[in-house]
């Protein structure tokens, strides 16, 4: 089994498409991390990052906030997910390990919260939406 998670220094980074980088975990048959590598997405927004997850070999993305768009392509490609999670990737993946990780099925891109589309969103005069800003709150730039 490929485990991927959205990451950036030992956490799961908050926002699928804009991760810079993915942990993968190889998992031995007994349910072990036999290998964890870095790979770097250099901007691969959404369609990038499933074109890489696909040509890994992934099996379960663990991840932040997602679009419903991405989940979608995603399921299509075969690959599971698990978003809405935060904290050490590697503490986090030994919770999905041990059958501990919750999967929550609706914690896609906050921006789903506020509009009804995908992802992508503009205020008609030239500003889209910025989801996940570098605020802790990670909402959605478009409201003020």
């Amino acid at each position: 089994m490929v485990i991927a998670v959205t990451y950036d220094n030992e956490l799961i980074f908050p926002h699928f498409g804009r991760s810079p980088y993915l942990a993968i975990y190889l998992i031995g048959e007994n349910k072990q991390i036999v290998r964890k590598s870095i790979v770097s997405l250099e901007g691969s927004g959404h369609m990038g990052i499933a074109l890489i997850l696909h040509d890994l070999d992934v099996d379960v993305l663990i991840c932040g906030g997602i679009g419903l768009g991405a989940v979608n392509t995603l399921k299509e490609i075969g690959i599971e997910v698990y978003p809405g999670n935060e904290g050490n990737a590697d503490e986090i993946v030994t919770k999905f390990l041990n059958g501990l990780l919750l999967k929550n099925d609706n914690p896609t891109c906050s921006c789903h919260e506020h509009h009804d589309h995908d992802h992508e969103c503009s205020d008609g005069e030239g500003h889209s939406c910025d989801c996940h800003s570098d605020s802790e709150e990670h909402s959605c730039g478009c409201h003020h």
